[in-house]
């Protein structure tokens, strides 16, 4: 449970600035999930991912875990009636669809518990019993044998930091820390405590796999990138220096001329940017949005058109990070 609120210089208390939080939601998680997998299978139990990538008990089927959840098939019933989908969604139903809570003792309850354990075979019963006997089959096992090697973890860590890495590079240049932990906890939830993680995070930062891109002041986290993407947005930057005032213009003079008298509804920096492109002769054209302009004045947006060796338009795709991945400083040998 996090508190909004922390201590000023001066002992008087305040409340946060929230997005942080909010930001670092899913990594918390992935956090509570690695630990609670971990604790479990400790316990002798065995451990699934469930549908939304949590971690469940195996044992249980979906017959029992939905009569034991009818909070769950009330959010979803709402949410079909509705016809809206998502996380967001069914966290406002949550609390739409959120009666008054039963004045049951402990003692009844336990018991509709039981009634229904019976209903579906006892299945609580015979889940907690399998992991007894794995429980201590484990400490048996580590007794004869000692603790399992380091080997086997690590490799499981190793395998996790590369599948976060390539799954968030694929999308971005750079990539903030966080994002590269959650994915990594997710992929070797139950494997690994969250300070190994932690740990053959750092030493892939060594090894020169993960390079620290420069932040601005006051940045809540680190931010990455990868040799390789160094050396590709290097290699954009050279194509763009070698294909400067290399090629026709995007439109002929008099096809400008036709497409200005139909922009009446464009901005003058709308107008001013759209004839920039037609006219520009580079292989590679780049608009770059300004902060804090409003929409209808500059659209915040990066882009990059490319031509063919034809000298034609050859796609338009968006570029993100682009000039902080380009200046991160070379790998270590």
């Amino acid at each position: 449970m996090f508190f909004n609120v922390t201590e000023c210089g001066n002992g008087e208390t305040r409340s946060l600035q929230p997005r942080e939080l909010y930001r670092a939601q899913q990594y918390a998680t992935a956090v509570y999930r690695s630990e609670l997998a971990l604790r479990l299978k400790a316990l002798g139990y065995e451990v699934e991912r469930g549908a939304s990538g949590q971690p469940e008990i195996k044992g249980y089927s979906p017959e029992y875990i939905e009569a034991s959840s009818p909070r769950r098939r009330e959010i979803r019933q709402h949410l079909e009636e509705k016809g809206i989908f998502g996380a967001e969604a069914a966290q406002i139903a949550a609390h739409r669809t959120r009666g008054k809570k039963l004045d049951i003792s402990h003692e009844e309850m336990q018991r509709m518990h039981l009634r229904m354990a019976e209903q579906y075979g006892n299945q609580s019963q015979q889940t907690l019993q399998t992991a007894s006997t794995r429980r201590e089959q484990i400490q048996n096992r580590a007794q004869q044998y000692g603790p399992e090697p380091p080997e086997f973890s690590r490799a499981a860590v190793e395998a996790a930091i590369t599948f976060a890495r390539n799954r968030n590079i694929e999308r971005e240049a750079v990539v903030n820390e966080r994002e590269l932990m959650r994915d990594a906890l997710k992929h070797s939830m139950g494997e690994a405590p969250l300070e190994q993680v932690q740990k053959q995070f750092v030493e892939r930062i060594e090894r020169g796999g993960l390079i620290e891109v420069e932040q601005k002041y006051g940045a809540p986290d680190r931010a990455f990138t990868t040799p390789e993407m160094i050396r590709l947005e290097r290699e954009n930057l050279r194509l763009m220096l070698q294909g400067q005032e290399q090629h026709p213009a995007l439109a002929s003079l008099g096809t400008r001329r036709r497409m200005e008298q139909s922009f009446e509804r464009l901005s003058d920096s709308q107008r001013v940017a759209a004839l920039e492109i037609m006219s520009s002769r580079d292989q590679i054209t780049g608009l770059d949005g300004v902060a804090g302009l409003p929409a209808r004045d500059h659209r915040r947006r990066d882009f990059c058109r490319r031509r063919s060796a034809g000298g034609r338009p050859l796609h338009l795709q968006r570029r993100r990070n682009f000039r902080r991945a380009a200046r991160a400083p070379p790998a270590a040998s």
